[in-house]
């Protein structure tokens, strides 16, 4: 598997680049075959603590896991094992998908379907907004006065969508949508 190591607060030694690869080198057996995987590894050193985060870009899917803790090898652990349990769910998606599309369907598939189908509920509510065009500062407020980890807006500067959001450290995240 190819991977990306980026460290930051501190050096990679050749001990902390072979565990990394020994540790993302057992997430293949989850990887969906035939994917083109990017995979990227950044462990930071914040103060005393260790924030090991993992990127993985699948065809049509961006993964990602993050752990801190006192101990950098214990954040990687974490990290891999939580990326391995989401990584398995997403194949098992895609699987029952592409059965579902090929009317394949046995009964085996159907209670792994149901499982899936329990973990999120259905959507009982829409709101409709119009998108006043605010510049970056304006989204700011506006999410900090709803109390929402999130807030989509019209950016004034380039008349495009984004979508401005709480990250678990405290800052803020800025999404810019392609199309």
């Amino acid at each position: 598997m190819d991977y990306k190591l980026v460290t930051r607060g501190f050096s990679a030694t050749d001990a902390v680049k072979d565990y990394v690869e020994k540790k993302v080198s057992k997430l293949e057996k989850v990887m969906p075959e035939g994917d083109h995987v990017h995979t990227e590894v950044k462990i930071e050193r914040e103060n005393k603590d260790f924030r090991a985060e993992l990127t993985v870009h699948i065809r049509g899917a961006i993964v990602r896991t993050d752990e801190m803790t006192k101990d950098m090898y214990a954040s990687l652990d974490l990290a891999v094992d939580a990326m391995d349990k989401k990584l398995e769910k997403y194949k098992n998606k895609r699987i029952a998908r592409h059965r579902a599309n090929a009317k394949v369907l046995s009964e085996e598939m159907k209670t792994e379907e149901d499982e899936f189908e329990d973990e999120y509920e259905e959507i009982v509510k829409t709101k409709r907004f119009f998108l006043r065009p605010m510049n970056l500062e304006e989204a700011k407020l506006q999410l900090e006065m709803l109390g929402h980890n999130f807030f989509v807006f019209k950016n004034a500067e380039t008349d495009e969508i984004n979508l401005i959001y709480r990250r678990q450290n405290k800052s803020m995240g800025l999404i810019e949508f392609e199309v």
